[in-house]
């Protein structure tokens, strides 16, 4: 009996190698999320160009988005998800519940979906923007805005 369970577990062990390899695989092969991203919500006349940034804050996705045209930089996104290609985020505490759903390209270098707010929907698309630091906004922010120490 002993000679029969040593090639059985062998086996087992092999199949259990080829499985692991392949789960594994899938997931480093999922473009990552994490980076910069520019483009803009298509409303109706003319669309809305916005920069979102994704990040990890404690081993859990954590992100911003700016609205330039209005002013607003860095607002905090919440719950974000991803599954596979599927991305979904919403901005926090913002009137009218603004979400985005979308859908990564194969390549992972856009996001493409609808963005929802106040019950209207319009599409919106995200591109890849190469990673570097982030430019200063205290500029742009406006002159009555000071550092304090």
């Amino acid at each position: 009996m002993d000679r029969l369970s040593r090639p059985l577990w062998s086996v087992a062990g092999i199949l259990y190698c080829i499985l692991m390899s392949t789960s594994t695989a899938g997931a480093q092969d999922q473009p990552s999320l994490l980076g910069r991203w520019e483009g803009e919500i298509q409303l109706p006349g003319t669309p809305l160009a916005i920069e979102v940034e994704f990040g990890l804050d404690e081993d859990a996705l954590s992100g911003s988005i700016s609205i330039p045209v209005e002013g607003a930089f860095d607002l905090p996104l919440d719950q974000i998800q991803r599954d596979a290609h599927d991305v979904a985020f919403r901005m926090a505490d913002a009137p009218g519940e603004p979400r985005f759903r979308g859908r990564m390209a194969d390549d992972g270098d856009s996001i493409h979906g609808d963005f929802r707010q106040n019950g209207q929907t319009f599409g919106f698309r995200l591109d890849r923007t190469a990673v570097g630091p982030r430019e200063d906004r205290s500029q742009t922010a406006g002159a009555d805005e000071t550092e304090q120490d």
